[in-house]
């Protein structure tokens, strides 16, 4: 037998229970002693140092417990490593003997979470629960169980809420030819701009954006309330910040709603005469929920702008359509992409997870195939697909902030755009962002951005899994294709998000709105 070499896992490395902590600051006491392979029996290891926090093995005979701490410290080095399989084989192993160690049930829950077998995940850690008090790393896994399974089976739902959406346009068509006169003439209308502040997330990006780019109509901007910050605390206040207990809110006036899971439940009030959302991508049935609260009363407009024509038809409208209020300056720091590679490989770039679900992707073995057809596949926030594809030599998988995102993409030749539901699709800074830095993108049909690529000049359209394949190899046969593609994408960028332009779009179409 061959033994393969592992690296030895490094205390510094994050813990794959999914805290966010440090491995020694965690599940440290799981580290596998010096020396042990990955292919070594886990019968006779050097002396183990680890041992569960409480009486997990009383049962146990004592003679066992060190060879149980090594084969869970030996699965828990496969799993740092993406060795799923053989590190659920272990803890397995380990139950049978021992069925009661909370450490066993809680990493076996998170191998299942990521091959997205939810109801195994969600059984583990019920067990795992049961025996142990609550703490955050099993809290966090446990929510991502349980929205996993709510929106698997919320599939249905979300297929009914898409066909009803431009039902519910005409509701709201209706509702504003009876609705009364403004209470105030357009031009001396106060306008606001709400959206969220999770930092980090699509939709504090977009409420940012919009702002700045609406700023020659000097609105008022309001954020939502951060329960996280200063919790329990002291906490300065923010004039920005919506807080309905103490008056801060709009008022009056228009409101431009940046993301539609902005919450206007506690602030909505019958002065203020109308207001644009911002649609971004959010479940249908979402969209059913808050649009018809918003308009319930009929007392004031509901208008939406879309940053694509293909998404306005799904809402049964082509009104006001704007680009992504994407910031070239994000990318202007990236370092521009060298001429065309010696070797004849080709590097695609795709996005892994959107955010805001924990799903077992569909089209692992599409990306398989690409990364074995091109030569490499850079995975941008891999998630879940870091298990089905994480072990691969040719796919490197890259955490979403461990580079910015124009540093990732101006190593690539290729951006693929992953099919998903249209109202999943992130919100294009991944896909614009190539684009600016001379990446042509290959983006299915369906997409809503696809209207933005000129097939064959500044990108390629693809139909399905075989034609996107038939087209990364002739891209790799002929790789000036990919140069020529990428000049007209930077070109396209530069003129569609130009500061300028771009803003003079948005106060234009707010402007409109407002004299509507």
């Amino acid at each position: 037998m061959t033994t393969v070499a592992q690296r030895t896992v490094s205390r510094n490395d994050p813990c794959p229970c999914g805290s966010g902590r440090r491995f020694k600051d965690c599940h440290g006491s799981l580290r596998a002693t010096e020396g042990v392979a990955a292919g070594a029996p886990a019968a006779a290891p050097a002396r183990s140092r680890y041992r569960p926090a409480g009486d997990d093995w009383g049962a146990v005979d004592p003679q066992a417990h060190d060879r149980l701490g090594a084969m869970m410290e030996l699965a828990l080095k496969h799993q740092l490593e993406q060795r799923m399989r053989e590190a659920e084989r272990l803890y397995r192993a380990v139950l049978e003997e021992a069925p009661l160690t909370h450490d066993a049930l809680h990493m076996l829950a998170v191998v299942r979470l990521g091959l997205g077998d939810f109801p195994e995940a969600e059984r583990l850690l019920r067990s795992a629960m049961a025996l142990r008090p609550s703490y955050p790393a099993i809290e966090t896994n446990w929510a991502l169980v349980r929205r996993s399974i709510a929106s698997r089976d919320r599939r249905g739902i979300e297929i009914v809420s898409e066909h009803a959406l431009p039902l519910l346009r005409q509701t709201l068509d209706a509702m504003q030819r009876a609705r009364p006169a403004a209470s105030s003439s357009p031009a001396g209308m106060p306008l606001h701009v709400a959206g969220p502040t999770d930092h980090g997330s699509d939709g504090a990006w977009a409420a940012r954006r919009v702002g700045e780019l609406l700023a020659p109509l000097a609105p008022t901007l309001w954020r939502s309330r951060d329960a996280c910050a200063h919790a329990g605390g002291w906490r300065r206040i923010d004039r920005h910040e919506i807080d309905v207990a103490s008056g801060r809110r709009p008022d009056a006036g228009a409101v431009v709603l940046t993301h539609p899971e902005f919450d206007t439940d506690d602030w909505l009030r019958d002065a203020i005469d109308r207001i644009l959302v911002f649609a971004q991508a959010s479940p249908p049935s979402l969209y059913l929920e808050r649009l018809r609260h918003i308009a319930a009363d009929g007392r004031r407009s509901l208008s939406l702008m879309f940053t694509s024509h293909a998404m306005a038809r799904k809402f049964g409208c082509d009104a006001i359509v704007v680009p992504p209020p994407i910031d070239l300056g994000e990318f202007r720091h990236a370092k521009q992409r060298e001429a065309l590679h010696a070797s004849s490989a080709l590097r695609v770039a795709a996005a892994g997870q959107d955010g805001r679900r924990v799903v077992a992707a569909d089209d692992a073995p599409l990306l398989e195939a690409v990364a074995v057809r091109a030569g490499t596949l850079a995975l941008l926030d891999p998630g879940p697909l870091r298990y089905a594809l994480g072990m691969l030599a040719n796919v490197h998988c890259i955490a979403r902030g461990d580079d910015p995102l124009g540093a990732f993409l101006a190593g690539c030749d290729l951006y693929l755009h992953r099919v998903r539901p249209w109202w999943s699709e992130d919100d294009g800074r991944v896909f614009f962002g190539a684009m600016a830095l001379g990446v042509p993108v290959l983006c299915p049909r369906e997409s809503i951005y696809a209207e933005y690529v000129d097939d064959g000049v500044d990108g390629w359209l693809v139909d399905d899994d075989a034609s996107a394949l038939t087209l990364i190899d002739a891209l790799r046969a002929d790789r000036t294709r990919i140069a020529g593609a990428g000049a007209m994408a930077r070109a396209k960028t530069q003129r569609l998000f130009d500061p300028r332009t771009l803003g003079a779009v948005y106060v234009d179409a707010v402007s409109q709105w407002l004299r509507a």
